[in-house]
């Protein structure tokens, strides 16, 4: 299992540029105006995330290359967190839809795999219908 984010090439200095600029908007808006108001407090200018923001935007302009090794990290952890991500998500998918499926089926008695053993069978396989030349006419 390889959580490592690929990246085949370095990133150019308008993509780091782009990044710090991106990042520093996201922490602005979340850590700055939405986390506040959810926590139902005012919004304060001379807080934390502004000055990151501030840094942030400064350094894309002036020196993007310096962001590349919080791009790593932020990569790495984009990385891990959709590893988590897909496996919660497909978990729950599971138990959501094809859990209550096969329920269903089994109250049912519903086999759509035919999976029941018939020890008289010669062979399990099943043929196939052979279309009608009409067909041809109108294959849609």
């Amino acid at each position: 299992m390889s959580l490592h984010a690929p990246q085949t090439e370095p990133l150019s200095n308008k993509e780091l540029r782009n990044f710090g600029l991106i990042l520093g908007t996201g922490v602005a808006m979340f850590f700055g105006i939405v986390f506040p108001l959810l926590r139902d407090r005012s919004i304060d200018p001379t807080s934390w995330p502004w000055y990151l923001t501030l840094v942030l935007a400064a350094v894309a302009m002036a020196l993007p290359a310096l962001l590349r090794p919080v791009h790593a990290v932020w990569m790495r952890i984009g990385a891990v967190l959709g590893f988590v991500n897909t496996r919660i998500i497909l978990g729950v998918i599971y138990l959501t839809v094809f859990t209550p499926i096969a329920m269903i089926f089994k109250l049912l008695g519903k086999d759509p795999m035919r999976r029941t053993f018939d020890p008289k069978a010669a062979s399990y396989r099943i043929g196939s219908r052979q279309p009608k030349p009409e067909n041809l006419n109108r294959p849609y």
